[in-house]
């Protein structure tokens, strides 16, 4: 079976991280958790089944990665840092058995819009 991987990361941090934890979106204010989303390792979120191709019949699985970063966080942050986080999540997303990665929101124009990233994980071909 072909899988994929798919990265996001909070957009509404306080909504976004309470749906996670709880505890955590109802006591930390929304600057506090762009702060302590540098030190959040990836977040597995869902598996994906039961998507089938239409024109191949080809039936996938895949799953929902977090990055931590909030969007401010990985505009404030030197972009050698916010790679070094994605690339920590798409190794998740190889761990995972995912056979091609994508990603998300502003993960996917940070820099040089995934080249690097690409570069830096082994993803089958």
């Amino acid at each position: 079976m072909d899988s994929f991987a798919f990265i996001v990361h909070p957009i509404e941090p306080k909504r976004d991280v309470s749906r996670k934890y709880p505890l955590l979106g109802k006591i930390l204010t929304e600057r506090q958790v762009d702060y302590f989303s540098t030190f959040f390792p990836p977040v597995y979120l869902s598996e994906i089944e039961g998507v089938q191709s239409e024109a191949t019949g080809k039936c996938v699985k895949g799953w929902l990665i977090a990055c931590p970063y909030t969007p401010r966080r990985m505009m404030e942050l030197p972009v050698e840092t916010v790679y070094k986080k994605i690339i920590q999540t798409g190794r998740l997303a190889e761990k995972l058995g995912a056979q091609i990665l994508g990603l998300g929101a502003y993960t996917s124009v940070v820099g040089d819009a995934g080249m690097t990233i690409a570069k830096a994980l082994v993803f089958p071909s």
